[in-house]
């Protein structure tokens, strides 16, 4: 399992507890920080499979957090792209790729419907029709 200090396991939880928090980006800069070398913390996830879990939990909890904050960015910037893909991921009962266009069935005759279709291309005309 390793035979690790109790100074070395605290500054272990101080650096999964940085990561997990934004306040380390990468592990080289989180063991500088604490003073402990990537050797030893290395070391330490490769004692046990539940050490390894732990710090892979940690990692792909931060780079989803970091993956949907530049999702949301880019939405609100307006890209088609991510638009196509936010809806066709996160409605896809209404978004689906390959289906035609959801259409509602009652739609105010003052409100133009914008027609995206979820077919992954980026498409510059979108079909405004007036309801």
């Amino acid at each position: 399992m390793g035979n690790f200090t109790e100074l070395t396991l605290k500054k272990v939880e101080r650096i999964l507890t940085g990561l997990g928090a934004d306040k380390y980006d990468f592990v080289s800069v989180a063991c500088e920080r604490e003073h402990l070398s990537r050797t030893t913390f290395y070391g330490w996830r490769n004692a046990s499979a539940e050490n390894r879990k732990r710090l892979y939990e940690v990692l792909d909890s931060y780079r989803v957090i970091e993956a949907e904050d530049s999702l949301a960015r880019e939405v609100k910037r307006g890209n088609v792209t991510a638009i196509i893909f936010y809806l066709c991921n996160r409605m896809p009962l209404r978004w689906r790729r390959g289906d035609a266009p959801y259409e509602a069935l009652e739609v105010p005759e003052t409100l133009p419907i914008v027609r995206l279709y979820c077919d992954g291309k980026d498409h510059e005309n979108k079909e405004l029709v007036k309801g």
